[in-house]
């Protein structure tokens, strides 16, 4: 229980703003749902006793009433709630070329100043690779990361297959962790420009760990269509490109780095 309780504490602190958008809407809701309770009784139940009486016995005629006098009200403060929380205010990014991984999805880390890759080859397809990739500082040394969201129909797939390509063309690394290669995405979703991932989307991902949710999956449809495989399961999994998978990340980065 007691460790149940600080990670609600350390995720209230971690979303101070999710938490009072949550609230504001909550507090709404609530009031909006008992003052409308208030008028169905006042006015709304017996019209609908009345009429119901023409088609049913008096006892199911008030049954009726009293069903649609209680939920008509709770209905309406879900839609009020869900209203709020979409239109409620949230930090933008300070720089839209630039992505701040937080540091619980940074695998831990405590990023310092972001860097321009210094480990890319000399291969004339990496060239203009900076606009699209940059590295930051973690504990077990630099990490590489997209600027931005590429503008496809399917963003987290897509951004799964550039991470890898990224670290394959500029690491000479064949095969990306799992959870850092989600973690990335999941900030990407949450705090990138051009980001489609809807409000709602965005709010239950944030309070997923508090909860003590799954993260989300990011690289099945990815598996199904091929482009990628796991590997190295034992040691929590890795991501590695197929060949149609790298041809699709190659095409792809190319584009992304010609509009960026």
């Amino acid at each position: 229980m007691g460790m149940f309780m600080r990670r609600i504490i350390d995720w209230i602190r971690k979303n101070i703003i999710a938490v009072c958008s949550a609230s504001v809407a909550a507090l709404v809701a609530a009031w909006i749902q008992s003052q409308l309770r208030e008028l169905f009784k006042t006015y709304v139940y017996g019209w609908i006793v009345d009429r119901a009486k023409e088609f049913v016995v008096e006892r199911e005629a008030i049954m009726i009433a009293t069903l649609v006098t209680y939920a008509a009200p709770i209905i309406t403060a879900v839609i009020v709630f869900l209203v709020v929380l979409w239109l409620w205010p949230r930090p933008k990014s300070r720089n839209i070329h630039h992505v701040e991984i937080r540091e619980h999805l940074a695998i831990g880390a405590s990023l310092s100043k972001v860097v321009v890759p210094s480990a890319i080859v000399s291969d004339n397809e990496l060239d203009g690779w900076e606009k699209l990739y940059e590295e930051y500082e973690a504990p077990n040394g630099k990490e590489l990361r997209l600027r931005f969201l590429p503008d496809t129909n399917d963003q987290a797939g897509d951004a799964l297959l550039l991470i890898c390509y990224g670290y394959k063309c500029i690491r000479n690394i064949d095969s990306i962790r799992i959870r850092l290669v989600h973690s990335q995405i999941e900030d990407l979703l949450a705090r990138a420009p051009g980001s489609r991932q809807s409000s709602i989307a965005r709010y239950m991902a944030s309070i997923s760990p508090a909860l003590g949710s799954d993260e989300r999956d990011f690289g099945q449809k990815c598996i199904q269509e091929g482009t990628v495989v796991r590997v190295d399961l034992s040691k929590g999994g890795r991501y590695r490109l197929t060949n149609s998978g790298e041809n699709k990340a190659k095409a792809l980065a190319r584009d992304l780095i010609e509009r960026a």
